[in-house]
Formats: structure tokens, sequence, C-alpha cells
């Protein structure tokens, strides 16, 4: 089996914003290298407002160092933003900031991905 295509992962991401009412822009600036590749916009369950970066990646795939030195700086000015490589990163973070921003965990697309994050931990 052939690993996913960072734009298989990015249609995933695309498709669950839209199931979720969410805008999910490609995000792009001219005059700035290294910015996240989506600004998602929108409301979570309870109907606050979100606004959060994500950076896809292929799986396993980590930000490169200017991607990762423009994320850092992002959340210093108090941007939320996420790297996502599969689709249970995507579900996890939609999860935790879009459908129960509160703190309930047991989204079994969470357990998932925490099994399978076990599961290489443990390689």
């Amino acid at each position: 089996m052939s690993i996913p295509r960072e734009s298989e992962i990015e249609k995933y991401l695309v498709r669950r914003c839209r199931e979720l009412d969410l805008l999910c822009f490609k995000f792009t600036s001219p005059s700035q290298r290294a910015v996240p590749d989506r600004l998602l916009v929108g409301h979570d369950a309870q109907g606050t407002p979100i606004t959060a970066f994500v950076e896809v990646k292929r799986p396993g795939e980590k930000p490169r160092p200017d991607q990762g030195a423009m994320i850092e700086k992002l959340r210093r000015h108090g941007a939320l933003v996420a790297s996502v490589d599969s689709p249970e990163a995507i579900e996890d973070f939609l999860h935790r900031h879009v459908v129960d921003p509160r703190g309930d965990r047991s989204c079994p697309a969470v357990a998932a991905h925490s099994a399978h994050l076990l599961i290489l931990d443990q390689r």
C-alpha cells in the first residue's frame, strides 16, 4: 500500500471542514514564505468563533525548519496552528477545537489516532 500524498490529506481536511460548516481557504502569502497551507474560519459546537492555520503534510512528515519557525511565530502572536499528516490527526484537531472544545476526548478517531501513536512509540 502506498503512502497517501499530501494532496489527499488536504482533500480530506477540506471535505471535513465543509461537513462542519467551516471555511477552509487555501492560504498563500506572496511576500512571506513558509506560511501554513490552510486557513480555517467558522464556529465551534458552542458557537464560539474559531480561526486556525493548518499545515498539511504526508504521513510521517514534519514541517520544514522554516515552516516550523513560522508556526511558532504565529503561535507567539496568539494564533491557533496545527500540523496534520493523516485523517486521524485531522479528526483529532477538529474534535479538540471544533466538535468538542471543552474537553471530551472520547472521540473514536482520537482514540484510534492515540492507539496508532502508541503502536509507533513501541517500535
